[in-house]
């Protein structure tokens, strides 16, 4: 009998990526090394964080106040999720691309810039290898360098 964690032809010997609803607050997704959160940050706005670590730090960083409660809408589909808050929605790919759009004109605000050949049927298909997220190590360090590419 076949290991569950045993992946899939696609990824290999990964595992499959994940999402989840967390609580009802913010929208996960976890792939390889990366654990992603995309959760409400006051009306008509989103906070996206994301780690290579094992778990999210708690410290809040540079938005110390914390916004006006919001309840989200959060849709998870198999192979995509999103989350919805107020007039901004977030879409994320099974490849954990990220597309903010506006929920009331569906006009696309801010999409990440991938360039690769991991899903053959995108429009945007090509062989420069290009991530959406680049996670580079800290030589020396647990700490990681992250440098994301938006297209707009």
């Amino acid at each position: 009998m076949a290991s569950s964690t045993a992946g899939n032809q696609e990824y290999g010997t990964r595992p499959d990526p994940a999402f989840t609803n967390e609580n009802n607050q913010r929208l996960g997704f976890r792939f390889d090394a990366e654990i992603l959160y995309i959760e409400p940050w006051g009306p008509d706005s989103l906070r996206i964080r994301a780690t290579c670590l094992a778990t999210l730090p708690e410290r809040e960083w540079a938005l110390t106040e914390k916004p006006s409660a919001s309840t989200p809408v959060i849709d998870i589909q198999g192979n995509s999720a999103s989350i919805t808050n107020g007039k901004i929605k977030a879409d994320i790919s099974r490849r954990g691309k990220i597309v903010i759009s506006n929920t009331k004109t569906g006009k696309v605000l801010l999409e990440e810039f991938a360039r690769h050949r991991l899903d053959i049927l995108d429009p945007k298909c090509s062989s420069l290898r290009i991530q959406p997220r680049e996670w580079k190590p800290r030589l020396g360090s647990p700490d990681y360098h992250l440098t994301m590419r938006f297209e707009s």
